[in-house]
């Protein structure tokens, strides 16, 4: 069952004196937090009973309207997990509210690399590519990792 709660923390107040608002996600007794992105005054969010109550400020009425739209987005992300008999998880579901990739759509660039550099062996190997061509693709695959290496710190085999 999936359930959402909009919060504030008031305790993150920033320079205008609003506090951020939260979506607490609860899917099957787990829960995660989420940023609206949206934020109001503390002592606004008490008067409008969680932006439940009539709004008159326009800048209210524009707040509640994106959080009814997080809350619609949220259950038919949802929906559509239980429709394609997805297994239901809930990083899985907050990735996915937030826009995320999954592991199985990312790209990486130095498979993508040998990908490349495999087809270009083939079209050299029967005359329709220079084998010079082909070092400097290799060139570039290892220049790529070194710049990974260097600015990320991460070795690469």
């Amino acid at each position: 069952m999936l359930k959402v709660i909009f919060y504030i923390k008031s305790d993150k107040v920033n320079v205008n004196g609003q506090s951020p608002i939260f979506a607490k996600v609860t899917l099957d007794a787990q829960t995660t937090t989420i940023s609206t992105g949206k934020s109001i005054s503390a002592e606004r969010w008490k008067m409008t009973n969680n932006l439940r109550s009539p709004l008159r400020q326009d800048k209210e009425k524009v707040i509640k309207e994106s959080l009814d739209l997080f809350l619609l987005r949220t259950e038919r992300i949802f929906l559509e997990m239980n429709r394609n008999a997805e297994p239901l998880s809930l990083e899985t579901l907050k990735n996915r509210i937030l826009g995320k990739p999954e592991e199985k759509d990312r790209v990486y660039l130095l498979p993508l690399f040998d990908l490349h550099n495999d087809h270009f062996l083939k079209l050299v190997e029967i005359g329709e590519r220079s084998k010079a061509s082909h070092q400097k693709y290799l060139r570039a695959k290892e220049l790529v990792k070194l710049f990974i290496k260097k600015k990320y710190g991460k070795k690469i085999s």
